[in-house]
């Protein structure tokens, strides 16, 4: 038997073509965040969220204090349900704590901001 390795290998990369397209067919795209707000309870009016701009070239300022501990949430919105996500600080001193999942919000709390 003589084994013609330019067919298997034709064989082998169409397949994995096949698989691949398969798999992006199947993805689901990921999420895309809408909107994101900066979050403070205020006593008894309860969480108050200031907007927050998307754009990077029109940066927002929260004007609120954020009590003695500096702590602060920023609620980041999506076009669908999350479950799963992190935060990091790339600039600054603040500590970012565990984030939580309600729906479409993923709400990451900071401290020390």
């Amino acid at each position: 038997m003589v084994l013609n390795i330019r067919s298997v290998c034709r064989f082998a990369l169409a397949a994995l073509l096949l698989c691949s397209f398969a798999a992006q067919v199947n993805a689901a795209p990921p999420p895309v965040l809408t909107a994101a707000a900066s979050r403070l309870v205020h006593g008894g009016l309860g969480p108050l969220d200031v907007a927050l701009s998307l754009d990077s070239s029109m940066p927002s300022t929260e004007p609120r204090s954020g009590g003695a501990g500096k702590n602060f949430a920023v609620v980041f919105k999506f076009d669908k349900t999350v479950i799963t996500g992190s935060a990091r600080i790339d600039e600054g001193t603040a500590v970012v704590g565990v984030p939580t999942f309600i729906g479409v919000e993923m709400t990451v709390p900071l401290s020390g901001v």
